[in-house]
C-alpha cells in the first residue's frame, strides 16, 4: 500500500527516513473482519494489547464488486462492519474519527429524526464567522509554491507571481481598460485598414468576453459570504442535549485556513 502514488508526498518529505517512519507507525496484524467480533485475531494477548492501545479505528475493508457473491459481500460489508463496531466498543481509549462535514451530518440526522422533513441548510466551511477570501487563497498559494515550486515538463521549477486580486469592480474595469482594451482596439483599428476586420465576429466575441468577465469578477469582488447560523444553532443544541457532543465537534471558527492550505490542500494538489 505504501508504494502507491498516495504516499508520494510523504516520501518526498521524509526522503531516506520514510521506511523507518512507516515502520514506527504501522504494525501489520493478520485478521479477517468477517469472521467474528474479535476480527479474526486469535492471540488473546494481542487482542488485549489492541484494546488498550488503539485510539482510532478506521474501517476500509469492503468489497466494491457489483457482481460479488452474496455471502462474501454480506460477510465483509455488513457483518464485517458490525464486527468492527463490536471490537471498537472494547477499546478503552477509542475516539470517533470524522471531519466536520461528517460530524454535522450525524448530528443533523439525530436532531431531525423525530421532526418533519425540512429544507434546513447547514453550511460548513468558509463563512461570515470564519471567512476564507480569494486574497487569502492567493497569498497561501504564492507562499506554498514559492517554497515548494511545481516542476514543469522541462524539469525546471515553475515560477509563480503574486496574484492580482481586484478590490472592486471599478478597479477591475480600469485595469482591464488600460491593460487590454486599448491594445485590442488598436489591433481592431489596424485590421480594419487591412481589410480583414470583421465587425460581427469581434463584436460577438467581445460581448461574450465581457459577459464572462462580469460574472467572474462579480463573484470575486463580492463582499457577500455564506451564512452558517443554522450550523451554529445545531451545535448549541447538540451541546445542550447530548453528553457526547464533544465527540462530534464541528465549529467552523476553529478552522485554521492557512494551516489547512499550506499543510494539507496544496500537498494534495502537488500529488
Amino acid at each position: 500500500i505504501v508504494g502507491k502514488e498516495l504516499f508520494r508526498v510523504l516520501k518526498e518529505n521524509w526522503s531516506s527516513d520514510f521506511n523507518s517512519f512507516i515502520s514506527e507507525k504501522i504494525v501489520l496484524v493478520p485478521s479477517d473482519i468477517s469472521l467474528d467480533e474479535n476480527l479474526g485475531v486469535k492471540n488473546p494477548n494481542l487482542r488485549e494489547e489492541m484494546w488498550s492501545q488503539l485510539d482510532v479505528i478506521v474501517n476500509l475493508a469492503a468489497t466494491t464488486n457489483f457482481d460479488e457473491r452474496y455471502d462474501i459481500a454480506l460477510g465483509i460489508n455488513t457483518f464485517g462492519a458490525k464486527n468492527v463496531v463490536c471490537f471498537a466498543k472494547k477499546c478503552v481509549g477509542l475516539e470517533i474519527p470524522a471531519d466536520m462535514v461528517v460530524n454535522t451530518m450525524l448530528v443533523a440526522m439525530v436532531a431531525h429524526a423525530i421532526e418533519r422533513p425540512s429544507q434546513t441548510i447547514y453550511h460548513i466551511g468558509s463563512s461570515k464567522r470564519n471567512p476564507m477570501t480569494y486574497r487569502n487563497f492567493g497569498e497561501y498559494g504564492f507562499t506554498y509554491f514559492t517554497g515548494k515550486p511545481w516542476i514543469g515538463k522541462d524539469g525546471k521549477p515553475v515560477k509563480v507571481g503574486w496574484p492580482r486580486i481586484m478590490g472592486s469592480l471599478t478597479i477591475f474595469h480600469i485595469y482591464v481598460a488600460f491593460r487590454y482594451l486599448l491594445l485590442l482596439q488598436a489591433l481592431a483599428f489596424a485590421n480594419y485598414f487591412h481589410g480583414i476586420y470583421s465587425e460581427l465576429v469581434i463584436s460577438n466575441g467581445r460581448s461574450t468576453s465581457r459577459c464572462d468577465c462580469w460574472n467572474f469578477t462579480c463573484h470575486i469582488c463580492s463582499s457577500k459570504g455564506f451564512d452558517d447560523k443554522n450550523t451554529e444553532k445545531l451545535q448549541r443544541a447538540a451541546q445542550k442535549n447530548s453528553k457526547d457532543s464533544h465527540l462530534f465537534y464541528f465549529d467552523p471558527k476553529t478552522i485554521n485556513w492557512e494551516d489547512y492550505f499550506l499543510n494539507a490542500h496544496f500537498n494534495g494538489v502537488r500529488r
